[in-house]
């Protein structure tokens, strides 16, 4: 075995085969990636370098293992050996050319071996270092198999001047590759990400590369963002909105700002984004450039506003509870107080059966809203019917001989006019069944209940076809405790109108105005306590 140094006296090349070697170096300069590098330079060194024979591997990382790339077969024939793996410590040739400082090792009427270790002659050969200025990554192995041609010294030259080159042109074209493949794997990150990205000029903020998301976000193409200054896209928002500050990262304050603004969307509207704005390092202490990356949360904004407004509903509604549940204990005593008046000697079961079924028309409206997905009201249609049923079958009437009416309409009353129009509906209902029709009357019996609006007020009306009662002009002057309860609650809670008609039959309406604010509550009930106890009930 020979080394080859630069201090050894090998002859210089000729001038005709360096000039070649150089063509073929500057050619494998423009090869466009490293497969097609490493095999055209296999396919140039047979043709210019003048050996027989030659192949080409490269060491991985940690020097261990050779692994093969293109070689020449026992007839000088191109070959892919890609595939070929071997150990450093089983290869004596490579073992050698590492622990020797030289670039260069020769060895003279050696042993020369194909691809699968096998013998296939004696002859000289020669293995010089694939170097990239550092260390070395792989091997460059001649021979003569063919022609026996001994490899003198102007070979090796070639030879070392050749691997050196290719090595360095390796290095160079794996650093492109690996600088490609990342340039790569950021501009799909940044054309694809599922969020928008911007680069822009720091000072300015004009947008120099953008991504589609982004432009999607405002309703803009990527080339039309291009060029315009993000500033410019931020829309008139309210002073209490604060989004990242640019001044922070232009004097290298912060690294990074955020925070939710609005942008202007293409068709005027506002967008919610989170937007992040980062500088990106040049070693200076001003950044030339800001990343910024856009998120859209006008969904979570939305929903953020509904949960806000959903808040202060629950909170109106649970101040308007506590407010109703007050205002129907009121009733309910009064309602119990009227009854317990000396004045009413009707016996007891009687006294307590009248108030149970009051409290149940009451109890109701309750259980119908919380039934509702709108706690604010109940629509009071449905609430005269399943009340209607209710009094029905307390009362033992039967549908089939006492006709039922309905005209209704699907108005929602609020709590506080649903209970009191659910009282004054209770009594004329349970008046008409239990005095309209008594025994002996001749005639098919029939009750109508219409309610709906009229003239922009609500009213509320039941008729019967029976026996009748003397009209008045002013139902508080009738004495029972019914009719007495019907005025406070029609006039004083509801502040509306009552009316009586008997021309053939009973009909007595109430007509009264909706509240004209949601959630304002009717004069509160206690006028009822503060009666004077009224005279016996017609009951």
């Amino acid at each position: 075995m020979k080394s080859h140094a630069k201090e050894d006296k090998i002859p210089q090349a000729s001038t005709e085969r360096l000039t070649r070697v150089l063509g073929a170096l500057n050619e494998l300069s423009k090869a466009r990636s490293m497969d097609a590098l490493c095999r055209r330079a296999m396919e140039l060194a047979i043709d210019r370098l003048g050996f027989d024979r030659i192949g080409m591997c490269f060491l991985s990382e940690d020097h261990q293992t050779v692994l093969g790339v293109y070689g020449t077969d026992e007839n000088g024939r191109l070959r892919d050996e890609r595939h070929l793996r071997r150990p450093v410590r089983t290869t004596p040739t490579v073992r050698k050319l590492l622990d020797n400082p030289a670039s260069v090792l020769f060895f003279e009427n050696e042993i020369l071996y194909n691809d699968k270790v096998e013998k296939v002659g004696v002859g000289d050969h020669a293995v010089a270092r694939l170097w990239n200025g550092e260390e070395v990554i792989g091997i460059l192995a001649v021979d003569n198999l063919i022609r026996r041609k001994p490899i003198d010294g102007q070979d090796m030259e070639i030879l070392d001047l050749y691997a050196t080159a290719l090595g360095h042109l390796c290095t160079l074209k794996k650093t492109e590759e690996a600088l490609r493949e990342s340039e790569n794997r950021f501009r799909a990150l940044f054309e694809q990400a599922a969020v928008g990205v911007a680069q822009t000029e720091a000072k300015s903020g004009t947008i120099l590369k953008v991504n589609r998301c982004f432009g999607s976000i405002l309703g803009y193409s990527v080339e039309e963002l291009q060029g315009r200054a993000l500033p410019e896209l931020a829309f008139p928002s309210s002073p209490e909105v604060r989004g990242p500050d640019r001044r922070f990262l232009i004097n290298g304050k912060s690294r990074e700002q955020s925070g939710d603004v609005q942008l202007l969307h293409r068709d005027g509207t506002p967008v919610w984004v989170h937007l992040t704005l980062s500088a990106m390092e040049s070693g200076g202490s001003t950044p030339p450039y800001t990343i910024a990356v856009a998120q859209d949360i006008t969904s979570r904004k939305r929903m953020e506003d509904r949960i806000r407004t959903d808040i202060r509903e629950k909170n109106t509604l649970l101040q308007e509870v506590h407010h109703r549940v007050k205002n129907n204990m009121q009733i309910i005593v009064s309602l119990l107080n009227l009854q317990a008046s000396p004045a009413h000697q009707h016996s007891l079961k009687e006294s307590f059966k009248a108030v149970k079924s009051r409290i149940h028309s009451m109890a109701l409206v309750h259980e119908m809203l919380y039934q509702s997905k709108d706690l604010s009201g109940v629509l009071f249609d449905q609430y005269i019917e399943r009340l209607v049923k209710s009094l029905f079958h307390s009362f033992g009437a039967d549908s089939e001989r006492i006709g039922l009416e309905l005209n209704l309409e699907p108005i929602p009353l609020k709590v506080d006019h649903a209970i009191p129009c659910g009282l004054i509906l209770q009594e004329l209902v349970s008046n008409a069944l239990k005095y309209a029709f008594p025994a002996g009357w001749i005639g098919k019996p029939v009750i109508r209940i219409d309610f709906g609006r009229t003239d922009q007020e609500i009213e509320l009306s039941v008729a019967d076809n029976g026996v009748g009662m003397p009209v008045v002009t002013d139902i508080d002057s009738l004495k029972s405790l019914g009719f007495r309860l019907i005025h406070m609650l029609g006039r004083v809670q509801l502040h509306g109108t009552i009316r009586m008609e008997g021309t053939e039959g009973t009909r007595i309406s109430l007509r009264f105005r909706e509240a004209k604010k949601p959630g304002a509550s009717p004069a509160p009930p206690r006028s009822l306590a503060r009666q004077d106890h009224p005279e016996p009930d017609s009951e």
